[in-house]
C-alpha cells in the first residue's frame, strides 16, 4: 500500500483510480467515517466549543513516503497531492472524511445563520 501511496505522490493519478486504490483499503473503508464518528462523540458531550481539521494534504505528510511513514495524508478533506488537479476546479476530495465533513455543518454552526 505503502508503494501506490509513493507512486501517486510522485505522480499523481486520476480522481477515480485514487478513490478506487482506497476503497480496496480495509483499513480506509473501516474509517472513512472516523471524522464524523469522533464529532458525534464530542458532541455527546454537549462540550465541544471548537473543532478543527486537516483540510489539504500537506508537504509534510508526503516527505519522504515509506513504509514507515504514519499515512495522514489518506484521511485529509482533499486529496491536492495524490490526485490530478482539474484545471478548472477545487482538488479531489477524499470520500466519506469530505462528504460526512460537509454533513456535519450544523445550520446554527453557519456564518451567516
Amino acid at each position: 500500500m505503502w508503494k501506490l501511496i509513493r507512486d501517486a505522490i510522485e505522480h499523481p493519478v486520476p480522481e477515480q483510480k485514487w478513490h478506487d486504490f482506497l476503497a480496496m483499503s480495509p483499513w480506509f473503508e473501516r474509517n472513512k467515517h472516523f471524522l464524523r464518528d469522533q464529532v458525534g462523540h464530542f458532541r455527546d458531550t454537549g462540550r465541544l466549543a471548537v473543532a478543527t481539521y486537516g483540510v489539504t494534504q500537506g508537504a509534510a505528510m508526503t516527505e519522504n513516503f515509506g513504509p514507515d511513514k504514519q499515512p495522514w495524508l489518506l484521511n485529509s478533506l482533499y486529496a491536492n497531492r495524490t490526485v490530478e488537479h482539474p484545471a478548472d476546479g477545487p482538488p479531489a476530495h477524499t470520500y466519506g472524511f469530505f462528504d460526512d465533513f460537509r454533513a456535519l455543518q450544523r445550520q446554527q454552526d453557519r456564518r451567516g445563520s
